[in-house]
């Protein structure tokens, strides 16, 4: 179960959940957290919250959420010895404690702990930062941190940001596109590395605002049953909850249902090769340059959920709702939404 949390959330005592979760000395570390950090208030917050799952978590067996988020394909996930699984995030938050809280729930309710190999994806400036805090809190967690300035630069020219489309001004920020480009980020290193170009066959991307409560084994042994991505369904909100019809009408695209309900992207998993040989990326980014190009605003309220939907266009394969517990962290939510977790047991 991911839990996606988006501040303001509860009041807690933020400091005391960092310091029982075994992280808060990520915040005494000899660099300049000062200037790293944000200031204290919803971030601490929202923090707080997220550790205080993990050690509720951390204390008995592991979850036994989204055991139907799919069809097995290559055996049980409680049976160790198996294939790496290969997670990834992406941010250029200087406060990596939200990350860290989602790696290491992602970490403590695997079965096979073992098999984990998470690739973090960030900005140059903050890649060397990131790989030594890694490696001094969260020793023992096969960590990989990326940074590709020509990556970043090709993903920032597609990206066009405007005030009346109502999308929030931090959502134009590079890495809230990078999980379309993940396989290139890890080929890339892996090129620079070894003079090989070569990518895992299966990843699994999950935001860092996110609590992991289930076995991500479970996702990797998934049957995507032919289609490049697997993500779980939001029927709460409908694709005519962000894209502009008649603008998109005009541009003489008909082959998408405006009523279709829209998946949530902040856990994906992704067959990469099939998500290649569709072109996915190259798609995301024609998307990109006709929001750029257009005279009115193609989609409202979000920057990277958009353009993904419209270039997935209902290609992927449905995950339990088990997988993704969303907006958990809110001050308020509407009914629908509130009837929605109840009847999944969150009361």
């Amino acid at each position: 179960l991911s839990t996606h949390l988006a501040p303001p959330v509860f009041d807690v005592d933020a400091s005391l959940l960092l310091a029982e979760a075994g992280i808060v000395h990520m915040a005494k570390s000899r660099f300049n957290w000062a200037q790293l950090i944000k200031p204290a208030g919803y971030t601490l917050a929202a923090v707080g919250v997220l550790c205080a799952v993990v050690l509720l978590l951390g204390e008995g067996e592991s979850s036994t959420a989204s055991r139907e988020s799919g069809r097995r394909v290559r055996g049980s996930s409680f049976w160790g010895g198996g294939e790496r699984i290969h997670v990834a995030l992406c941010s250029d938050d200087p406060d990596l404690r939200p990350a860290a809280v989602a790696i290491k729930s992602a970490h403590m309710n695997a079965a096979d702990p073992s098999r984990l190999n998470f690739h973090f994806i960030t900005s140059p400036e903050l890649a060397p930062i990131f790989r030594e805090l890694f490696g001094v809190y969260l020793q023992g967690i096969t960590i990989e941190v990326h940074a590709d300035q020509n990556l970043q630069d090709r993903i920032s020219s597609h990206i066009s940001f405007r005030k009346s489309s109502k999308a929030r001004k931090v959502l134009a920020s590079p890495f809230n596109f990078a999980p379309f480009y993940i396989h290139e980020y890890i080929a890339n290193s892996i090129k620079e590395a070894t003079g090989k170009r070569r990518v895992p066959a299966r990843l699994i991307y999950i935001d860092t605002d996110t609590v992991i409560m289930g076995d991500l084994a479970e996702l990797q042994e998934t049957d995507l049953e032919g289609h490049p991505c697997a993500a779980v369904k939001y029927c709460l909100q409908t694709m005519d909850r962000y894209i502009n019809t008649d603008a998109i009408r005009e541009l003489g695209v008909e082959e998408y249902d405006p009523k279709a309900c829209i998946a949530n992207r902040g856990l994906l998993v992704i067959d990469v090769q099939r998500w290649v040989q569709l072109q996915l990326t190259e798609k995301i980014e024609m998307w990109m340059d006709r929001y750029t190009n257009s005279r009115e605003d193609l989609w409202y309220g979000g920057m990277s959920q958009p353009p993904w939907l419209l270039a997935m266009n209902g290609d992927y394969l449905e995950l339990s709702d088990d997988w993704n517990c969303n907006s958990l962290g809110r001050d308020s939510m509407g009914a629908d939404e509130a009837h929605a977790l109840r009847r999944n047991g969150f009361d």
